[in-house]
């Protein structure tokens, strides 16, 4: 089967992607099967009126009662002819004619379509024996109506038919108690449409509003390479902290952002670039996690990297490193000075652990209607910090909307692009990405963040968790002296108070 994408780009959709699609979405299936049962049980509750059903029988004939007092008994052929009598004597008594005979005998002024709705036939197979079913809110009409049938009957058979007769087997009786109504069998069958509904909109939404699943569709929207994958973190951990410092950080996690800045170092050394964005389409995407874990990792390699806090509208930085507002100048205040080369040291927060990382955390902006990225002070800026650090990180706003970004992403190296699963429409991606290459951006590759779902059958996230625990325990790593694990970054002075994350260090 196949699908195309916002693009037009056609895309092969596999059992295992519809399969995909209910599993992501399997909580607001499940809420739509609730929904449906839940209100057609309360529907069928209080919208419940007892019913009565009164019944009747008859026998079915081929001749009439006086030709049976004149002859022998009935014959095989006779009663095999009654059998098929049966099933036109079953449409006669329905028919409007005996409607009209019943209601001119009751004078029961019920419309004819209202009075053939209480009725319902059922003929034994293979018998001569017709049943007479009258259901009604009405006990007593219910038997008043099937008593009145069974006595113009004959009359009706002989009009219509005109051989044949019916003799009444059991008259009907007034009913004891109402037709007992089934809530729970219209409880599982609205569940069930509820389940059909869920998963049709779920695979309508997914085919319509087309997002990241995996690299792959990031590889082939975008012609970039992926340069990692972050897996999900619970919220627990999220809130206890998300930076490779973190006592609380999953060991998977760390390996994942140490091998980010691996393949980053191999993928920028050749090319020479050192100054690199990372950015996202839109906002909550993890872009600012992944720049500062992305900053430990190269450190730990023994590189140093200046952090920059590019996005002036929502700064987060100097929030998630615990760094005091007071403790660095602006870097707006520093770029137009006379001896910038020195004075923008002032803006520049040096961390104690790791050793190697200094962060810029704040850039502000008087003149709104003024591009800070744009002027050559800025460009003169960071071709200076070029030159002091092996790698000069900047973290942006959303690309997607602010201009802010797509000017800083002419200004350096390559860009590092951010994409969290299943959040962001790859239409969208595309056209950011268009916006970035239109003003001579190069792509490094793309990260794809937030990975709660991988393709069935590859078991992404608990194979990297074995393979991760396995090695660990065969080789016995020492997680205290490796570069890998959070005790390289062990901090000084932490302040717990904001947000629960540490400190990063003091100012040297």
């Amino acid at each position: 089967m196949d699908s195309k994408d916002e693009k037009g780009i056609g895309r092969e959709l596999k059992p295992a992607d519809i399969l995909y699609f209910f599993l992501r979405r399997k909580w607001g299936i499940l809420a739509l099967v609730v929904l449906f049962a839940l209100g057609t049980y309360f529907f069928t509750i209080n919208t419940y009126v007892p019913l009565y059903t009164a019944t009747a029988s008859m026998v079915v004939n081929t001749k009439s009662h006086q030709a049976y007092e004149d002859s022998d008994s009935p014959s095989s052929s006779d009663i095999y002819l009654a059998q098929k009598l049966v099933s036109t004597y079953t449409l006669v008594l329905k028919s409007n004619r005996v409607m009209e005979y019943v209601d001119q005998k009751l004078n029961l002024k019920i419309p004819t379509s209202v009075l053939q709705s209480y009725i319902n036939l059922n003929a034994v197979e293979n018998t001569q024996v017709l049943y007479l079913n009258v259901t009604c809110p009405d006990p007593n009409m219910a038997v008043t109506i099937a008593n009145a049938i069974i006595e113009v009957a004959p009359r009706a058979m002989m009009e219509t038919v005109e051989i044949g007769s019916v003799n009444v087997l059991d008259v009907a009786t007034l009913p004891q108690k109402p037709t007992s109504v089934h809530p729970m069998k219209n409880v599982v069958i609205a569940a069930a449409i509820g389940l059909l509904v869920g998963c049709g909109l779920a695979l309508f939404l997914s085919l319509i509003f087309v997002k990241v699943k995996d690299a792959n569709d990031l590889e082939s929207s975008l012609s970039i390479p992926t340069l990692g994958e972050i897996a999900h973190v619970k919220r627990a951990t999220r809130k206890s902290g998300m930076l490779l410092n973190s006592p609380m950080m999953p060991s998977s996690i760390i390996e994942s952002y140490m091998m980010l800045g691996t393949i980053v170092r191999y993928a920028t050394n050749n090319s020479n670039m050192k100054k690199l964005m990372i950015t996202s389409t839109l906002e909550n995407e993890g872009k600012t996690i992944t720049a500062i874990n992305l900053a430990m990792a190269l450190v730990s390699s023994g590189k140093t990297v200046l952090l920059v806090d590019c996005d002036l509208r929502k700064p987060s930085i100097y929030r998630l490193l615990g760094i005091p507002q007071n403790e660095v100048r602006d870097l707006y205040e520093t770029l137009d000075t006379p001896n910038p080369a020195e004075d923008l040291k002032q803006s520049i927060y040096r961390a104690s652990a790791p050793v190697g990382l200094s962060i810029i955390p704040f850039i502000s902006l008087i003149d709104k209607r003024k591009d800070i990225f744009a002027t050559p002070a800025f460009n003169n800026a960071i071709n200076i910090f070029a030159s002091q650090y092996d790698y000069v990180l900047f973290d942006t706003a959303p690309a997607y909307t602010i201009t802010d970004t797509i000017n800083l992403a002419g200004c350096v190296d390559g860009v590092i692009y951010i994409a969290r699963q299943e959040y962001a429409s790859l239409k969208i991606i595309s056209e950011t990405v268009e916006k970035l290459t239109n003003v001579g951006a190069r792509m490094v590759g793309c990260v794809l963040n937030d990975i709660k779902y991988h393709k069935l059958g590859s078991g992404y996230a608990y194979k990297y968790k074995y393979y991760y625990r396995y090695y660990y325990k065969k080789y016995a790593y020492d997680h205290d002296a490796a570069l890998l694990m959070p005790n390289k970054f062990a901090l000084e002075d932490t302040d717990a108070s904001d947000v629960g994350e540490p400190s990063i260090g003091r100012k040297q």
